[in-house]
């Protein structure tokens, strides 16, 4: 279920951890699937101000809460007894299925592939990246079913294709709630403006190289994380930089259309996009 029946109750787990973020960490049984049941998931967040390290085994005692859909342990007791290897991350494959349980990995260690080389990992949507390091991913690109099916007499055609869409879609997300950051953990920056930290973040001149993603950009690997859910969304949480193919995110890009003829008059223009030097 979306909601676990421990709810209220006082408890002690103790696992592995996998992620650390700004509010607390994520643990993790070391055995992917250490109750044997495939519905229900073996990680969980643990809410805590204390010091750990991604590898420590922790004890942490404290009330099951249910924070807007999101399972957590708001944690009084945090005791690091050790050290331990990473369980092994669960496949996820884009695009989804009907089937396909997120829930019973939410708070695991999971690792994001694309169903058909041919369609590779793509950032579809990046309009919250600069204020919530967010972007969106699919296999492959995705079409506005209306933009090919007329809306009137193609209803059941736009349906399935919005129902496909749907499927095809999550979002990679730094773990942070923290508006307009700084730093974006997980993009690498390896060019010439790089301010020497290794990834994109405020300090680098972008003239020398941007590596913000674009639409359309590719990612050449599977993604590998930890599964979050904020907001109503699932979202994966990066354990490193995402593969991201340069020659699908450089440059100008010619468009595929053939050439019309005519002449064409811009008469408006997006203000938010149209200044590119006023930083």
């Amino acid at each position: 279920g979306d909601a676990s029946p421990l709810a209220g109750d006082l408890v002690s787990v103790t696992a592995v951890v996998t992620a650390v973020l700004a509010t607390g960490f994520f643990l993790q049984e070391e055995d992917a699937d250490a109750d044997g049941d495939a519905a229900t998931s073996e990680g969980i967040f643990v809410l805590s101000a204390d010091t750990v390290t991604v590898g420590d085994v922790v004890v942490a005692e404290g009330i099951v809460e249910e924070q807007f859909g999101f399972t957590r342990i708001d944690a009084s007791v945090i005791d690091v007894t050790g050290t331990a290897d990473l369980p092994t991350a669960a496949g996820l494959t884009l695009p989804f299925t009907m089937e396909t349980d997120l829930e019973a990995v939410e708070g695991m260690q999971v690792v994001l592939t694309s169903a058909d080389d041919a369609d590779p990992l793509t950032v579809i949507e990046n309009f919250n990246f600069d204020r919530f390091a967010e972007l969106t991913v699919s296999a492959g690109e995705q079409i506005q079913p209306t933009q090919i099916f007329d809306a009137q007499d193609d209803a059941a055609e736009v349906d399935a294709l919005q129902q496909q869409n749907a499927l095809n879609r999550i979002i990679i997300d730094d773990g942070s709630t923290q508006g307009n950051p700084g730093s974006f953990a997980y993009i690498a920056n390896d060019t010439a403006g790089d301010n020497g930290d290794g990834i994109l973040s405020a300090g680098d001149d972008i003239a020398a190289g941007n590596v913000a993603p674009r639409l359309g950009a590719q990612i050449t690997e599977p993604v590998e994380g930890v599964l979050d859910f904020s907001f109503g969304e699932y979202r994966i949480v990066p354990s490193g930089t995402l593969a991201i193919d340069p020659a699908t995110n450089d440059g100008a890009r010619e468009p595929d259309a053939p050439e019309v003829g005519g002449e064409l008059t811009v008469v408006s223009f997006n203000a938010l996009n149209y200044f590119t030097t006023l930083g």
